[in-house]
């Protein structure tokens, strides 16, 4: 079960691709996108500052978005690759799948936007400035193509989310190769919390769940 090379059955063309329900930019020139030079995706640039000192999963990789926009507000699309040069392996898909919970600010209001809303009596979801953590409770993970052994420099990566609510969302996570054939699918369950849950002083050593927040204006 666990080495797909070896795995027989009946195949059946499904006619999947991430048409839906909206297309993703061109697939990139890798090798411009690697120097920030492709028409159609751009790299992510973070704030660096205290507050994301240890959201190591930024750290540890580089994403490209589309340089039109995300296609909404609960669909993000990303390119990938380690920041160290190393390639992706098998062993490295549970990471990539959790790497990027932050659908969450793809709704952050600016400030003149929050106002505009107060003032025409609207709700805002929440302030401009709040700092969220979004510690993972549940993550499947069902890998759907073996990567080679060598691995692969680039993923693509398709995150939505169906339903943000009382603080917890939900997560699909389409992984994606170079090729557009599907790697891997991740559904999640995320909590929403403020970060000073995460950043309180404890009495004991790192939390391995510092990796993924606080992760504001992203």
């Amino acid at each position: 079960m666990t080495n797909l090379s070896k795995e027989q059955g009946v195949s059946l063309p499904t006619g999947f691709t991430l048409q839906h329900p909206v297309a993703p930019p061109a697939r990139p020139d890798f090798a411009a996108l690697r120097e920030d030079r492709d028409p159609h995706w751009s790299q992510s640039q973070f704030q660096r500052g205290k507050s994301l000192a240890y959201v190591r999963c930024l750290q540890n990789c580089v994403y490209y978005n589309p340089r039109g926009g995300q296609p909404t507000k609960h669909t993000i699309d990303k390119w990938v690759r380690l920041a160290s040069g190393e390639k992706f392996t098998a062993a490295s898909l549970g990471f990539v799948a959790d790497c990027w919970p932050y659908v969450v600010e793809a709704h952050r209001p600016s400030k003149a936007e929050a106002a505009a809303k107060k003032a025409r009596g609207e709700s805002v979801p929440f302030p401009p400035n709040a700092v969220f953590w979004y510690p993972t409770v549940v993550l499947n993970l069902e890998v759907k193509k073996a990567l080679p052994k060598e691995g692969l420099e680039w993923l693509q990566l398709r995150v939505q989310a169906k339903q943000i609510k009382s603080g917890r969302m939900d997560l699909e996570v389409l992984i994606l190769d170079e090729h557009g054939d599907l790697v891997a699918i991740s559904s999640h369950v995320n909590l929403v919390l403020g970060s000073e849950r995460n950043t309180a002083e404890r009495g004991g050593g790192d939390s391995d769940a510092a990796d993924k927040g606080p992760a504001s204006r992203i």
